[in-house]
């Protein structure tokens, strides 16, 4: 059993069910992964779920993406000893808000843990602040779908600095307010590995500025789905030097054209494998182009 990876290593959703009612498996020991997707959860089991876990459990892993535990419930977690042997943290789309952040940055996790997702949460900048005070780094940072505008970007990229995180995804992360080039003003992404910029509505210009804080040949995977990026953003992609570690690249819904297509095709990308291209206005003529390409044939998966 010790060999099995935490994930295989779940609570059957039953058994997190009986524990809210005081009922703790004598197994509880040999479990590292409690998954409750799309669960409403009440305070009461929670803290009594939260208590089992942190005393007789060794979770690693708490998948739970659409719990709606609310900020109330983000605060019952932060108080919970269970946090103390977390790696992976999943709260994406359960309504903690800036509150709830708040309290898991005061909350006592692992120094560097691997994954931290609070997507869908209705994050502001007050958030953004409160994580820049957390006494740990998760490596991988997900902000998705986020009420997070060009307010934002000078606190998040002094976050980004000082946790220097290997994934990041801020796609769809959009307030009231235009965002013209404010993301190009985003740095603290020289160590991304992972970087998912999906739904920004940036610009040729706005990619330009912020690629002069990427590093391309660390990046295994850029995600640029649906911005405005166009034949020039498809040149700035690729003029900003050599993306030799690159493995997945998503630009959809960017309206690159043949002409974006033939500068890709001559771009050096040898480890490319995973292509996305849908609806970027390409005909006969730049996928020729595009099949010539050296690359080509190394491909797994393309998709125009």
């Amino acid at each position: 059993l010790k060999r099995w990876p935490d994930l295989l290593r779940a609570i059957p959703w039953r058994w997190a069910k009986r524990m809210m009612c005081g009922d703790v498996p004598t197994w509880l020991m040999l479990a590292r992964t409690l998954s409750m997707p799309f669960q409403s959860i009440r305070l009461a089991p929670l803290r009594e779920l939260c208590r089992a876990l942190g005393d007789a459990g060794q979770i690693t892993q708490l998948h739970w993406s659409d719990a709606r535990i609310g900020s109330a419930g983000a605060e019952v977690l932060a108080r919970s000893s269970l946090l103390g042997r977390l790696d992976v943290l999943d709260l994406s789309g359960g309504g903690i808000g800036d509150r709830g952040v708040s309290a898991l940055a005061k909350a006592p996790l692992p120094s560097r843990m691997q994954l931290l997702c609070l997507d869908h949460n209705h994050l502001t900048i007050e958030a953004i602040e409160a994580l820049s005070t957390a006494p740990w780094q998760p490596a991988w940072l997900s902000l998705s779908r986020n009420r997070l505008g060009g307010e934002c970007v000078p606190a998040l990229s002094a976050l980004l600095d000082d946790w220097q995180p290997q994934a990041l995804d801020l796609g769809w992360s959009r307030s009231r307010r235009p965002i013209t080039l404010a993301w190009g003003r985003l740095h603290g992404v020289r160590w991304v590995e992972d970087l998912g910029l999906d739904g920004l509505d940036m610009a040729a210009d706005a990619l330009d500025m912020l690629l002069a804080n990427v590093s391309p040949g660390h990046v295994r995977k850029l995600s640029l789905n649906w911005n405005q990026l166009g034949a020039r953003g498809a040149h700035t992609l690729l003029s900003r030097g050599r993306w030799e570690a690159l493995e997945t690249l998503d630009l959809r819904r960017n309206m690159i054209g043949d002409r974006g297509a033939a500068l890709l095709a001559q771009a050096s990308l040898p480890k490319l494998r995973t292509l996305r291209l849908e609806h970027n206005g390409l005909s006969v003529r730049g996928h020729h182009a595009l099949m010539r390409a050296g690359w080509f044939d190394g491909l797994r998966r393309c998709s125009w």
